[in-house]
């Protein structure tokens, strides 16, 4: 109970200073930061690239018929394809480089200030606390980069461009698609922050499980000795327990998602519908 009020007291809020200090920590690492400036452009040519396709294949669907498909179509369909996959290829070849080059650095800090600290540090927390945020805690630094850095800058052209494209194409559908958002930001703003409270408990629970098994393994024969498998046994069954609980809360969130916005689309669709049959 008491380490439970301690961790809920130390957990760190989140908001511009929490920002703030993670950009001051990422830019401490001196990222390649041409490599990643390559590596969004190369994401901005391959959504670009993207959004091509729709817009050339615009006479085939409306027209339902073969005559538009001329040589120069296939070319510049083939052309666009082409040039999605290499610049998806090398771009998150590049950001996964990148984000293993902060990682090495940021752990390479973080041990040589464990090894700097005093003897007090260590008698005030546990081996495998410190163990967790050197390994665990810096990988997800590497997913955040390799992984959701190119899916946000992705996103946000896709959504500009769409947009865009949809006007272009049919403003009143486009007006129909654009009240989703909204709707949308209702729904992903506070399931985000539940997310985020989530992962950062089960981040919690995953230090604590990788110290009580350090300090077991690494104290076996006296735990041998004075017969405290029992013991010891409970309390890693009880970091386990509550581990599996979180993962049931996120997958319970995740199942509720997925089918809330199929509705919420079938409902549009069946709204467009019915205003393509009124037009």
């Amino acid at each position: 109970m008491e380490e439970q009020q301690q961790a809920g007291h130390n957990e760190p809020k989140v908001g511009k200073k929490g920002f703030k200090d993670f950009v001051k920590l990422i830019a401490s690492t001196n990222p390649p930061k041409l490599i990643l400036i390559l590596a969004l452009i190369l994401t901005l040519i391959q959504t670009t690239a993207g959004l091509i396709v729709p817009l050339m294949t615009k006479g085939l669907i409306d027209g339902l018929t073969t005559s538009a498909l001329n040589k120069s179509v296939i070319l510049l369909l083939l052309g666009a394809f082409v040039i999605q996959a290499i610049a998806s290829g090398i771009s998150i070849y590049m950001l996964n480089y990148a984000g293993q080059r902060v990682v090495a650095t940021l752990r390479t800090k973080m041990w040589n200030k464990v090894l700097s600290l005093r003897m007090p540090y260590f008698d005030r927390n546990r081996t495998g606390d410190t163990m967790s945020r050197i390994t665990n805690d810096t990988s997800q630094i590497m997913t955040l980069i390799a992984d959701y850095l190119v899916s946000f800058v992705s996103n946000i052209v896709a959504v500009v461009g769409g947009v865009a494209l949809l006007f272009y194409l049919d403003w009143v559908m486009s007006l129909i698609i654009l009240s989703l958002v909204p709707l949308t930001l209702l729904i992903l703003l506070p399931v985000g922050k539940k997310m985020y409270k989530i992962s950062k408990k089960q981040q919690d629970e995953m230090a604590g499980l990788t110290s009580v098994l350090s300090q077991v393994i690494g104290e076996i024969r006296l735990v041998k000795a004075y017969g405290t498998e029992k013991q010891e046994s409970e309390a890693g069954d009880s970091r386990i327990r509550k581990m599996f609980a979180f993962g049931l809360q996120e997958a319970r969130i995740l199942a509720l998602i997925g089918p809330l916005f199929t509705f919420v689309m079938t409902a549009v669709l069946v709204v467009i519908l019915g205003v393509g049959e009124c037009v």
